[in-house]
């Protein structure tokens, strides 16, 4: 068999066909064998994998590839996007992201993209955070799309009654990471531990 030696649990989450957190269930069960690394993150043998696949019946399916989540970053700056960039480097296979220059250039690409995320700083484009989410979800194909919106407010929760989260820039950087990585990651993806330096 042609594969890697080691796997992380996405990866062998995705080859079995199962969720992240149904690896995580195996490893605590002691069903399937796996190590952890310096940086705590949990690794499977795939030697390990294979033999627990006979024993259980559980079929793996090598060509499989991780569901990559579209993310599209409007309208932040460059601060943001650096942050965004390096917190999210441990899941840089599971995520497509797009980062178009202008609001323009966003609309343009919108419907063809069809994002599964949209992080939107609605003041530095100029617009409330309402009308941001207001204008997606009328005039774009992108009614599944979930909306995170970057604000300076510190009273976020009157606006997630249309948006899907809202995000305070006065918040810490890990602060926001951790409320927007259940949102940006897949939902078989384990909560962001990696922390902003």
């Amino acid at each position: 068999m042609d594969r890697k030696d080691v796997l992380t649990t996405f990866e062998a989450a995705a080859v079995c066909h199962v969720s992240y957190n149904t690896i995580k269930n195996w490893i605590k069960r002691g069903l399937l064998s796996a190590y952890r690394t310096a940086g705590g993150h949990l690794r499977i043998r795939a030697d390990d994998l294979a033999s627990f696949s006979s024993q259980f019946g559980i079929p793996i399916y090598e060509d499989q590839k991780p569901h990559q989540r579209k993310v599209m970053i409007v309208g932040a700056d460059a601060d943001f996007k650096s942050n965004f960039d390096t917190a999210f480097t441990q899941y840089s296979e599971y995520l497509e992201l797009k980062d178009p220059k202008n609001a323009f250039e966003a609309g343009l690409m919108i419907n063809s993209y069809k994002p599964d995320v949209m992080i939107i700083d609605a003041e530095q484009l100029d617009l409330s955070d309402q009308r941001a989410c207001q204008m997606i979800r009328e005039y774009s194909n992108s009614n599944h799309s979930q909306i995170v919106i970057l604000n300076s407010n510190d009273d976020v929760a009157a606006n997630e009654t249309f948006a899907d989260a809202t995000v305070s820039y006065t918040n810490e950087p890990n602060t926001i990471f951790d409320k927007i990585s259940k949102n940006v990651l897949p939902k078989h993806s384990m909560p962001m531990k990696r922390r902003l330096s």
